[in-house]
This record gives structure tokens, C-alpha cells and sequence, in this order.
């Protein structure tokens, strides 16, 4: 059996501040649940759909902050963490919504991008 958290939070227009609230319920998930598989995020968690209009200024590469801040915790509490998704701006310059899908070790090992933001 796979044993799953989903994790439900409203994001504000601060990034640094997501990804706190972010870290924290990876850090309350593992600790109210033994041998969790993984743990699931909303779309947008990092970044409000309201920054989509400032995509230029928000996006972010991978690696980036999120990416590695989601990395760091995935693989310091060996959980496989669907980060929701973010404004990243892809290698061509286009701005995607994309979700990456994390293993124990940290490594990205699965992705999806919308092309349309919204």
C-alpha cells in the first residue's frame, strides 16, 4: 500500500514565505504519519496564480530556490514530495506552469509543463 499526504495551502504573493509554509507541512506530514510514501502539493503553491501576470519578473530556472529548497527536504526525510507547480522559465525563455515530481534522493524524476500558464 502507498501511503499519501496531500497537503492543502492558500500561497501569497511572497515566494520565500511559500516555501516556508511549504517546508513546514513536509516537516508535519512526516511527523504525524509512519512510513509515508509521499506527499502531495497543490498547483501554484510557490507562486500565486496572481504573479502568472509578472511571470517574467517570478519565474524561476531549475535549478532555482524552489527546486532546491524541495530537493533538500525530499531527500533529508527520504520522501518522494509532487511539488504542485510553479512559473518556470524554461532554457527557449517561455514561462511554464510546471510540476515536478521529487524522489528520496532529492533527484527530479518526473515533470509536466503546461504550455498556457492558467
Amino acid at each position: 500500500m502507498v501511503k499519501v499526504a496531500v497537503a492543502q495551502m492558500c500561497p501569497g504573493l511572497d515566494k520565500q514565505e511559500n516555501l516556508k509554509k511549504i517546508i513546514q507541512l513536509i516537516d508535519q506530514a512526516v511527523n504525524e504519519a509512519k512510513n509515508l510514501d509521499v506527499i502531495v502539493f497543490p498547483e501554484f503553491c510557490y507562486s500565486s496564480l496572481a504573479e502568472v501576470k509578472n511571470s517574467p519578473e517570478t519565474a524561476e530556472c531549475i535549478p532555482g530556490p524552489y527546486t532546491e529548497g524541495i530537493a533538500e527536504y525530499a531527500k533529508k526525510h527520504r520522501i518522494n514530495i509532487l511539488a504542485g507547480s510553479f512559473v518556470e522559465k524554461a532554457k527557449d525563455g517561455r514561462h511554464q506552469n510546471t510540476c515536478l515530481f521529487f524522489n528520496r534522493n532529492g533527484e527530479i524524476i518526473g515533470q509536466y509543463r503546461k504550455i498556457h500558464l492558467t
